[in-house]
């Protein structure tokens, strides 16, 4: 079977080159700003805490571009809407490299997140219109291998960006490049008239989702800084999330042609599908946003030098995904699922036992642990093929696209959720080291009487050991956090192996004969 689009020589090549590197300039757009987003909010006069909501607001836009994608190109037609999207992104970034409030940046994130979705659906769709039918497995194996390597790329990419030139250079560097590669697929791919296909958008469901997933988001990445019980803002933001997720769903059960298919999640396997690999990239994202976060408050450590601890993640992760595709095709993915989620478990059982005192290597711990976490990183392959298998094939396209949209917008809780744990285990053990400390101990007086001997006043000796009170309640409050981690990995391991995640055959009515 002949592809739907034919190039020849040096255009083909061309065009293999520059629509996988599009593909990756919007999606390490994530994982790139994690590593600097402390100094970029910092610089807007922010607290670091607003650093996690401009990365959530990008996934909330990314989720819907990636779901936007498919109805846009029926819409306006693919290459017209990659085109669209490059010279976008290019726009906005350079928006965003210009821009000093810090509420208009959140804007820009937003919008910069919803082409960056666009981008990469519809990079990856041009590819497989590029090859016969037959080889379109390799195609998306080839693509999914790029899609696990943010983890590992992204943040180091960022990092060296940041150091080198700074975040605003940064921006203005990605807007270059997309125009750059817009202009060449404009110029290469070729642009023939296709039929429209008809479909009544339903804008108004639209317009319910959105303001749910940006109220509740919201509500995640600020109910810390607000006060959860106090605070009438973190109320009103929760009332109008839920209740404009419960008007959504009513108003999308009654539509002939709904903008999601709410009934898909009536069945159980894909609701587990969506659930496991849901909270798998929130944990993977907010366990990255933190242990980058720390490793520059805490321990002193540069955006570049923090970032390198996950260059290993990519060590594995291309056996752990190609492992994965080849046992979706031959084995239940439920199996190698649950042993993909028991080796997340045991990453973040590792991790919380970190030795940050010196006694060991833990530099080598951490380099150890991301090489497990990037070969498991092939769960999301068999959890994607738990969600979708036995689906009907009119049922597919749907299927897929909402299972993309709320893994994407998962992850845009990640650093909420686990920051705002991490700062009540912080308190907690903060409050226990004072409550359990042995003051009559004589290494107290004895740390104390260096400090004083080495030319410290008794106020500035007090706050250095007060200091290092606090990093030691951080660290125990990081090892609560992945501890906590590996009970949610543990737990859905256990999930995915009962029969809610198996696909039911339908019941077939026994006719007596007559």
């Amino acid at each position: 079977m002949k592809p739907e689009i034919v190039l020849r020589g040096w255009r083909f090549w061309a065009v293999h080159l520059v629509l996988p590197l599009e593909f990756l300039l919007a999606l390490y757009g994530s994982s790139s700003y994690a590593a600097f987003n402390l100094y970029t909010v910092g610089d807007m006069g922010q607290s670091p805490s607003h650093g996690s909501w401009t990365s959530a607001v990008f996934f909330a836009g990314r989720g819907l571009g990636m779901f936007l994608a498919p109805f846009v190109s029926r819409r306006f037609q693919s290459i017209p809407s990659l085109l669209a999207s490059c010279f976008g992104l290019s726009a906005v970034s350079f928006l965003c490299g210009q821009i000093g409030d810090f509420y208009l940046f959140l804007a820009l994130r937003l919008l910069l997140g919803f082409f960056s979705g666009m981008a990469m659906i519809l990079a990856q769709f041009i590819a497989l219109r590029l090859h016969p039918v037959e080889r379109w497995a390799n195609v998306i194996t080839g693509f999914g291998l790029l899609l696990v390597s943010t983890f590992a790329f992204g943040p180091n990419i960022g990092g060296l960006m940041e150091e080198a030139v700074g975040w605003r250079a940064f921006f203005v560097i990605a807007a270059l490049l997309h125009l750059s590669f817009g202009g060449f697929l404009w110029a290469v791919l070729p642009r023939r008239r296709e039929e429209r296909v008809s479909y009544r958008f339903d804008w108004a469901g639209l317009a319910f989702a959105l303001l749910s997933m940006l109220s509740l988001q919201a509500l995640i990445v600020r109910g810390q800084d607000e006060d959860w019980y106090n605070s009438t803002l973190v109320i009103v933001l929760a009332a109008v999330g839920v209740l404009s997720l419960i008007v959504f769903a009513i108003w999308e059960l009654g539509r002939k042609e709904p903008l999601i298919d709410v009934r898909l999640f009536l069945q159980p396997h894909y609701t587990t599908g969506v659930l496991a690999s849901s909270i798998i990239l929130l944990l993977a994202f907010g366990m990255l946003s933190l242990i980058l976060g720390n490793l520059q408050s805490t321990s002193g450590y540069t955006p570049d030098l923090a970032a390198r601890s996950f260059l290993l993640v990519f060590l594995l992760a291309p056996a752990g995904w190609i492992l994965a595709t080849y046992l979706n095709r031959h084995v239940d993915p439920r199996w190698p699922s649950a042993l993909f989620l028991l080796g997340f478990a045991a990453y973040a059982y590792w991790v919380s036992t970190y030795d940050y005192f010196g006694r060991r290597s833990w530099y080598t711990y951490l380099l150890g642990s991301q090489v497990l976490e990037g070969f498991c990183l092939g769960a999301i392959a068999t959890l994607t093929a738990v969600a979708l298998r036995g689906t009907p094939r009119h049922r597919e396209s749907a299927a897929s696209q909402t299972l993309t949209l709320v893994r994407t917008y998962a992850m845009s809780w990640g650093p909420g959720l686990l920051g705002t744990l991490f700062t009540h285990r912080t308190a907690f053990q903060q409050t226990r080291l004072v409550e359990t400390a042995p003051w009559g101990d004589p290494a107290f007086g004895l740390a104390l009487d260096r400090l004083l001997q080495a030319g410290a006043s008794s106020l500035q000796a007090v706050r250095l050991l007060g200091g290092y009170a606090s990093s030691h309640a951080v660290i125990l409050a990081t090892e609560d956090v992945f501890r906590f981690c590996f009970w949610c990995f543990l737990g859905l391991a256990l999930l995915v192996c009962t029969p809610l995640a198996k696909k039911r055959e339908p019941a077939r009515a026994n006719r007596s004969p007559e």
